[in-house]
């Protein structure tokens, strides 16, 4: 294997689920069928496993990580039908099963699952957005900026029409995490603290930004797939001077819109 690539047993006893890197790219936590999740640190070229916990009573379907600014932590959902955020504590031993709390926990509306979750960071400002198996989006803020114990409700709202009972669905979800928006160069006047989605609808892409009351709207939808849209990523833009977002299809092809 190249020098460039590391591979490692992750020890999960079911599918690995998920894999997702921290802000330094230090960090991975795993999340897997066997209901449990795995944080891994980098140690001397190596990743070594930090703690593993039962985090869900079902299949993991998604775990991310909070940005820096606020202490470590891990949203996950699951099929339980629960969003569960995570906060590490330092005085526990590594591999004790304990360095982890769940410090959140909240119940997916109309007992339709959560299947994808995103963090996103303005200076100290925390959001979080959710979206269900059908297509039911929720974007959700801290009661009080400094802890992320308690969380409300910003906007909540069906991306699509809700799907047929059986139908195979595919919801991502996804902030756009670039520190400068472009949207301010064109617009000197518009907030700072404007948020924008990509959201992956069954087979189409959708973008939505927040308005001058902070209330989502339709920006623009990416259309031309020939099947499912299975996953989404949003390619910072301040470099180049213009947006990426990529979408990965049933179709077997990978589609980038500028």
């Amino acid at each position: 294997m190249g020098t460039n690539f590391t591979d490692f047993e992750s020890g999960h006893r079911d599918l690995v689920t998920v894999t997702k890197f921290n802000f330094y790219g230090n960090r991975i936590v795993t999340g897997s069928s066997d209901h449990r999740l795995k944080v891994w640190d980098q140690k001397d070229g190596q990743w070594q496993l930090t703690d593993t916990w039962r985090a869900h009573d079902a299949e993991i379907r998604d775990a991310t990580w909070n940005g820096p600014f606020t202490g470590q932590h891990i949203g996950s959902v699951g099929e339980d039908m629960r969003l569960k955020i995570w906060q590490e504590d330092v005085t526990q031993p590594p591999n004790s099963g304990r360095r982890f709390k769940s410090i959140f926990r909240l119940q997916a509306p109309h007992r339709v699952p959560f299947v994808s979750l995103d963090f996103r960071n303005i200076d100290l400002d925390t959001w979080l957005a959710l979206i269900t198996r059908d297509g039911y989006l929720m974007v959700m803020e801290p009661v009080m900026p400094d802890t992320l114990g308690e969380w409300q409700a910003l906007d909540q709202f069906r991306v699509c029409t809700a799907p047929a009972r059986g139908e195979e669905t595919s919801f991502r979800v996804q902030f756009h995490h670039d520190s400068f928006d472009a949207t301010h160069s064109l617009k000197p006047d518009s907030d700072r603290k404007s948020l924008s989605l990509v959201v992956a609808a069954m087979d189409t892409v959708k973008i939505y930004r927040t308005d001058s009351s902070r209330r989502f709207y339709h920006a623009i939808e990416l259309t031309g797939h020939g099947g499912l849209v299975r996953d989404i990523s949003w390619a910072n833009g301040s470099v180049r001077g213009y947006d990426l977002i990529a979408s990965g299809c049933k179709d077997g092809f990978v589609r980038i819109f500028e």
